[in-house]
C-alpha cells in the first residue's frame, strides 16, 4: 500500500509544480504597486506646483524690487 500512496504523492507534486498551472494572484502586491504609482504621481504634481509657486513668487519680488520706469510726459 505504501507504493500507491507514494505514487499519488508524486502525481500531486507534479501537478502543483507543472508550468501550465496558473499562479494565484497576489492582490496585496498588486495593490501596493498601484498605490506606489499613485503616490509617485501625487508627489510629482506637488513638486511641480511648488516650483510654479516659487517661480511666481520670484517674479513678483523681482517686479517689486525693480525701480518703476520713468513716465514720460508729453511736453504740453
Amino acid at each position: 500500500m505504501s507504493g500507491s500512496s507514494s505514487r499519488a504523492a508524486c502525481a500531486a507534486a507534479r501537478r502543483a509544480c507543472s508550468p501550465d498551472v496558473a499562479r494565484r494572484p497576489n492582490y496585496g502586491q498588486q495593490r501596493a504597486e498601484v498605490n506606489r504609482g499613485k503616490q509617485s504621481k501625487q508627489q510629482e504634481k506637488e513638486r511641480e506646483r511648488a516650483e510654479a509657486v516659487a517661480r511666481r513668487k520670484a517674479e513678483r519680488e523681482a517686479q517689486e524690487s525693480s525701480p518703476p520706469a520713468p513716465e514720460s510726459k508729453g511736453g504740453t
